[in-house]
């Protein structure tokens, strides 16, 4: 069944089901058993195997048997790493700690339009992993936006709007290995005993990527601009509009949020929440670093070579793992918390989250049946790219991309899909000796970047994607609220970054390429916040 227009059936039928029955976890279900179900030609025992044997391929249980395997699985090293976030979050809102830090940040904002811009202030300083930005920023945010009545959705827009558009373009970030890794295997290297395409160092072509990131940079400027200007239109007008007049910050449902039990301990400090907060960041640089053989700890390689073959989600798990040890030593000590409270706030933190790595199991098994079963992303990019012409490349892969990140519901295995078809296709229009310098083909640039956009931006309205899952539940919304929004609000700068790798694409060859940067995305942002202004002046 494969190369075959079935093969798009099931991601319709899980986005048809989502926005349906608001049941992520039923629709995702179905989705996988209509998969399989495609791919064994319809045979039900085998179907319901293959159904089981993804599963277990995904959660890599297999691998738990030995340390090993477990230092080799990025699956469960992420889960767990959730499961440590969602207890250090617990530890810190027990302790009092989060409320110290809420009560610092509440004398200096005076205003809703304060509250939105901290939102995304602290959504910055957080964007070394999408998820942590996600989990952190909505969980230390909301008693604060609650106080000005500003809806829920809102809160989960703005923090989902910057977690993946920013860690995307942050070299030192969990998307940055997986990046620089899709790019190296689609035959992109300095060494030519591996018969590249193209002769370049992986990470630093990545880093020349990076300012051709148009949706990011696009989407970026626009969530600012919003809240600047207080745009709004839309569900997300609506919500607000409930929350102004009536005080629900839920859309007008009856939802109780969970609140978690607080110490009797009323003397914490703001330093007992940013030293947690600090020492994780830091902590996971360092072993960024320390798995990447930096020089500075016994290794031999330089920053950016560290940087380059560090591991991000390894740095995650003990990073995470070594704070909440910390914070625990550190605020027992302090008498916050008492050595006894330990096992109840793990408990309860690790209940946090394990909901969404519920859904996120079930989206990775989806996304793997897609991709490496159906291979569903290779039909609709070939299907789309018949006919070519060689300026039309940055745009039509951005599409290609936005269509299989949103079908396969999965940014990472969307590039990991695209770029060895970009890379070849782009080697086939030079005749010449491979592998091809880099610095011949400027076009390589603008197309990364559409790659990369298409991506982060299909993450952005796939229903199934795992930063708005994350992040509703942090922000403790129904998730399909914020697909809802979400979507809405990304159609401009969508609309925005394709026009910018149109103009892109006619222009490399024709200026430097400092000079198709400039123009291509200030034509973007430009175009954007008109677009917002006049959907705004035509609000309902």
């Amino acid at each position: 069944m494969q190369n075959s227009l079935i093969t798009v059936l099931p991601p319709i039928l899980v986005i048809f089901l989502a926005y349906l029955t608001h049941r992520i976890v039923t629709s995702l279900l179905i989705g996988i058993l209509v998969s399989s179900l495609i791919y064994n030609n319809f045979a039900i025992i085998d179907s319901i195997k293959n159904v089981f044997q993804v599963l277990w391929n995904t959660t890599e249980i297999g691998n738990l048997t030995s340390i090993n395997g477990l230092l080799e699985s990025s699956g469960i090293m992420l889960f767990i790493f959730l499961l440590i976030l969602g207890a250090i979050i617990t530890l810190l809102t027990y302790s009092g700690s989060a409320e110290a830090f809420q009560n610092y940040i509440n004398k200096k904002i005076k205003t809703a339009k304060g509250a939105q811009t901290a939102s995304l202030l602290i959504s910055n300083l957080f964007s070394i992993d999408d998820s942590f930005g996600c989990v952190s920023v909505g969980a230390i945010m909301h008693p604060i936006t609650d106080k000005f009545k500003i809806a829920r959705t809102k809160l989960a827009f703005l923090v989902n709007s910057l977690a993946p558009t920013m860690t995307i373009i942050v070299p030192i970030s969990s998307w940055s290995a997986v990046i620089v890794s899709n790019i190296s295997s689609a035959k992109v290297s300095t060494i030519l005993k591996t018969k590249p395409l193209i002769l370049s160092d992986p990470f630093y072509l990545y880093l020349g990527v990076i300012p051709f990131i148009f949706y990011s940079f696009i989407m970026i400027t626009a969530v600012w601009f919003m809240v600047k200007y207080n745009i709004s239109f839309g569900l997300l007008k609506k919500h607000e509009n409930i929350a102004e007049t009536t005080g629900n910050l839920f859309g007008g449902r009856e939802y109780t949020p969970k609140k978690t039990k607080r110490s009797d301990n009323t003397e914490s400090h703001i330093i007992d929440f940013v030293l947690p907060i600090t020492f994780l960041i830091s902590s996971i640089l360092i072993f960024i670093l320390y798995t990447g053989h930096f020089y500075l700890f016994g290794g031999h390689n330089n920053l950016l070579q560290a940087i380059q073959q560090g591991k991000p989600v390894l740095a995650l798990m003990f990073g995470g793992l070594l704070t909440f040890i910390f914070s625990s030593i550190f605020l027992i000590a302090k008498k916050s918390i008492k050595f006894t409270d330990i096992f109840h706030i793990t408990i309860e933190g690790f209940m946090l989250l394990l909901p969404s790595i519920l859904v996120l199991i079930l989206a990775w098994a989806f996304a793997d049946i897609l991709n490496h079963q159906l291979l569903t992303g290779n039909y609709l990019a070939y299907l789309l790219l018949k006919y070519i012409n060689i300026k039309l490349l940055p745009v039509l892969f951005f599409i290609i991309t936005l269509i299989t990140a949103v079908g396969i519901s999965s940014a990472w295995g969307a590039m990991a899909i695209t770029i060895p078809i970009a890379i070849n296709i782009l080697a086939s229009f030079f005749s010449r000796v491979q592998p091809i310098p880099v610095a011949d083909i400027p076009i390589i640039y603008p197309l990364l970047g559409a790659i990369l956009s298409g991506a982060v931006s299909g993450n952005h309205i796939s229903p199934a994607s795992d930063t708005i899952i994350i992040t509703a539940r942090s922000c403790q919304i129904p998730f399909i609220d914020l697909v809802k929004a979400q979507s809405a609000y990304s159609i401009p700068p969508l609309i925005c970054t394709a026009f910018a790798f149109l103009i892109s694409g006619f222009l490399v060859g024709i200026l430097p390429l400092k000079f198709v940067l400039l123009i291509s995305l200030c034509s973007g942002i430009l175009l954007n916040f008109l677009i917002l202004k006049f959907k705004n002046s035509n609000k309902n």
